[in-house]
């Protein structure tokens, strides 16, 4: 696993400088899906108000990262950023969302800070021709198959908890139920 030592380039990263010059800041080419990970290190990524560049890697997971990130103003947060490519998942991540929000204020429950829902890619050329060819008037289901051959990319902004995995740091408390 990455330390933050080895791989942290926010010091002397624009961003975090107070450099408004765009051109210097880098950021991820989301269409190469085989990114080397480490390569996010030191990139800058917005969610909604927030700009943020990628400190270390906390964590990966079935089809989501979770990032240690800093803000301009020198806060941390913890980012997972998940891809999907098709309906089902996305609403798995709007629910993991919703419920976030939901409880965020529990003293338990990592808070919520910022979310974001990004459409990456439009339906694929093979699918629109193939609408394009049948004689099906019903734009419902074209609009539903639109849906299911896009790329989303959904970033999750948390609260950062530094003292390690949240669970251990619960049983150590004896506060785990």
């Amino acid at each position: 696993m990455p330390t933050r030592s080895n791989y942290n380039q926010s010091s002397n990263h624009p961003i975090l400088n107070n450099n408004n010059n765009v051109n210097q800041i880098s950021t991820i080419n989301l269409t190469n899906t085989n990114v080397d990970i480490m390569s996010y290190i030191g990139k800058v990524l917005t969610i909604n108000q927030y700009q943020v560049i990628v400190e270390d890697i906390l964590g990966q997971g079935g089809f989501a990262f979770v990032f240690l990130v800093r803000s301009l103003n020198q806060q941390r947060y913890a980012l997972k950023r998940m891809y999907v490519n098709n309906e089902r998942d996305l609403i798995v991540c709007q629910r993991e969302i919703s419920i976030l929000k939901e409880f965020s204020s529990h003293t338990n429950i990592v808070k919520y800070v910022d979310s974001s829902i990004q459409r990456l890619s439009p339906p694929s050329q093979s699918n629109i021709q193939r609408k394009h060819l049948s004689n099906d008037d019903d734009d419902e289901d074209d609009d539903d198959d639109n849906e299911q051959d896009s790329i989303y990319e959904i970033l999750l902004l948390t609260e950062y908890c530094s003292n390690g995995a949240l669970i251990v740091s619960y049983k150590n408390k004896k506060r785990f139920l």
